[in-house]
């Protein structure tokens, strides 16, 4: 039953990060997986409640594989480089679509998702700008200094107003986001080894 349940779910959540929630039907959903639309409401009464439950299983499933960046047995600049890569090649999956129909018909999903960011940048990036600064990768700035500047560019620029708005996918404008941002923080040492990285991933 549960089986059942999880392949609804994550056949959903691919299908509104790619095409958007809004325009997407019960009666589509149930078409492309060749089950009845009753099946689908036996799990889910309603299209909203599916919208919901797919958010966050986006949210849980990206939280897993973000703890699994950070305690790594790596660098610093390491774990800070795999950690925007990740959310770069995660923000290249998600449509326009998505970013619209959340801006306009569910903004409470995107403050469920900026509420686990920034739980999560709170608990992890000071930790990974303390070990940068013991490996002289970052520069002795104050770790809740730099966790507060981190979060907040990325909160003002990755977000649906800017999506919406902007003539750059969502990945490059995290990528420029994030170069800026960590040039800024690192040492001479830290940046030879970001270049290093960002060179052997292009």
């Amino acid at each position: 039953m549960e089986d059942e349940k999880s392949k609804i779910l994550s056949y959903a959540l691919e299908k509104f990060i790619t095409e958007g929630f809004y325009k997407t039907t019960m009666d589509e959903l149930a078409s492309e997986q060749r089950i009845s639309k009753k099946t689908i409401y036996k799990h889910f009464p309603t299209k909203e409640k599916l919208v919901y439950e797919a958010v966050f299983l986006f949210i849980g499933t990206h939280k897993v594989k973000i703890e699994e960046i950070f305690e790594s047995r790596v660098n610093a600049v390491v774990k800070l480089f795999n950690f925007t890569e990740y959310l770069a090649n995660m923000l290249s999956q998600i449509s326009e679509k998505w970013f619209r129909d959340v801006q306009i018909h569910h903004r409470e999903l995107w403050q469920e998702i900026d509420k686990f960011r920034t739980k999560m940048i709170n608990q992890r990036m000071s930790k990974v700008f303390d070990q940068g600064k013991k490996e002289g990768n970052i520069q002795k700035y104050p770790s809740e200094f730099l966790t507060v500047y981190f979060l907040t560019c990325i909160r003002s620029i990755i977000n649906p107003e800017f999506a919406m708005n902007s003539n750059y996918t969502m990945k490059e404008v995290l990528e420029f986001t994030i170069t800026l941002l960590l040039n800024g923080i690192m040492t001479e040492k830290g940046r030879r080894i970001f270049k290093k990285l960002k060179d052997g991933a292009n």
